[in-house]
């Protein structure tokens, strides 16, 4: 887990450098600074295994000002994650070896990582005073064999060496850093910022980098607040539609979204992942019907016809459906849609669109009646005028016999039947005529005829 950042750290190893300035062999000073260094080269992870049994022996006399300064600047490295540390990791290595600068004790490998420098100083005075030292300066535990001075020449050439290194290896972490910034926000973590470093050129890279970056999430953002505006928009349209719209995945159930008139249009609450050819009738007992169907959804997924003529392929454009709580019938007209996907490896969705079409069949059920009624109408009419043309001839001679035959005469009963019958003839077609609509009477058993009287 990382702890620190590298600018920190950075600060904390030159406060270090300044620690060494000035002093014949800081060993103890430059220790912790090489220490420090592989805490940079580790991307500033914890890591268990760098204990140092015992420090080298170092006789320097620090500046107790700058030393209090590194162990406080390398102090604050620590603490920023929660793992309960020991002695072993980075940071605490430092802040030992510094302890042992400021005090002349090793307080050595056994305590806890996370105990304050003030305690840890006054457990190394402790340990001092306890001790049985033969000199007033603490001798370390360990001690090494003093070597030669080298000449004033070397030892500046070697320590600008050494600085040179150390500053190639901040650039490097931090350029390994940048790049680790980089893959995190090609993957879609905007949030990730690259480190701003005091190196002249990569502190510019960065700050121009992180310019940059706040420009993308800014972006980013609007975009994400124009989608969900779009989102909105499609939300409020499914809710309000008279359509029923919905979509169906990979196994003919449907998907999650859909327009809330779908619910209404099948009577049913909350439709997600039912099964469509079941909702719309086709069940177990329909085989043949739903087999039909599901043939030609799976060739509307595989593109192999334009969409239009594979509309015009489909077997159930329109459906009759019977509602559970209703003996009236709902009629549907069902458009199929296969909905494009960017992973052409995926089995693609099917929108469906639904109309309901009840209104639109009972006016054409009318009509087609109203036009099979004016068919009937205009035979009957032509069949009157052929009617009325013989009645018009009867009638005149039946009233001229009826007023020469009297009253006596046993024909003259049959007259007036036969005259009172053609005046029903007449009446008869004047109605029939006159009919604008119609209703039926029962004629015999399952057959029905016009309702001349009532219509």
């Amino acid at each position: 887990m990382p702890v620190g950042s590298h600018s920190d750290a950075f600060k904390a190893h030159q406060l270090l450098k300044k620690l060494q300035k000035g002093n014949d062999d800081p060993k103890l000073a430059r220790l912790a600074g090489s220490i420090l260094l592989d805490f940079v080269k580790s991307h500033r992870q914890i890591d268990n295994n760098n204990t140092l049994q015992e420090l080298p022996a170092d006789r320097t006399e620090y500046e107790p000002e700058k030393l209090d300064t590194a162990l406080e600047s390398v102090g604050k490295l620590c603490g920023q994650c929660k793992e309960h540390h020991n002695n072993n990791c980075y940071i605490n290595q430092s802040r030992r070896i510094l302890i042992a600068a400021k005090t002349g004790v090793d307080v050595g490998i056994d305590f806890d990582g996370e105990t304050s420098a003030q305690e840890l100083i006054a457990r190394a005075e402790k340990i001092r005073s306890e001790s049985s030292l033969s000199s007033e300066e603490p001798t370390p535990q360990n001690t090494e064999t003093e070597r030669s001075s080298p000449s004033q020449s070397l030892v500046e050439l070697t320590e600008k060496y050494i600085e040179l290194k150390e500053k190639e290896t901040f650039r490097s972490t931090l350029i390994d850093e940048i790049i680790i910034t980089i893959e995190s926000i090609r993957e879609g973590n905007y949030a990730a910022e690259m480190p701003v470093h005091d190196d002249h050129q990569l502190g510019k890279v960065a700050q121009a980098f992180n310019l940059m970056l706040a420009s993308i999430k800014d972006s980013m953002a609007h975009l994400d607040r124009l989608v969900e505006e779009r989102n909105q928009e499609v939300r409020t349209i499914m809710k309000s539609a008279p359509l029923g719209i919905l979509s169906l995945d990979a196994f003919g159930r449907i998907n999650s979204e859909y327009s809330q008139y779908c619910e209404t249009l099948f009577s049913m609450h909350d439709l997600r992942g039912r099964n469509f050819l079941d909702l719309v009738g086709f069940t177990k007992n329909k085989q043949a019907q739903r087999n039909s169907l599901q043939h030609f959804l799976n060739g509307l997924r595989q593109n192999t016809k334009s969409d239009n003529s594979a509309q015009q392929d489909n077997p159930f454009r329109e459906i009759k459906l019977i509602k559970e709580d209703s003996t009236e019938a709902t009629w549907i007209k069902l458009d199929f849609h296969c909905l494009e996907l960017s992973d052409r490896s995926a089995t693609p969705d099917i929108l469906v669109i639904i109309q309901d079409i009840t209104g639109e069949k009972a006016l054409l059920e009318e009509e087609k009646q109203q036009e099979k009624l004016r068919g009937v109408l205009e035979m009957a009419g032509a069949v009157c005028h052929e009617m009325n043309q013989p009645l018009n001839v009867i009638s005149p001679y039946l009233d001229r016999l009826l007023r020469k035959v009297p009253e006596d005469d046993p024909n003259r009963k049959a007259l007036v039947k036969i005259h009172e019958q053609s005046r029903r003839m007449g009446e008869l077609t004047m109605k029939i005529m006159n009919i604008s609509k119609y209703s039926t009477m029962e004629y015999t058993e399952g057959e029905h005829i016009i309702d001349i009287h009532n219509s």
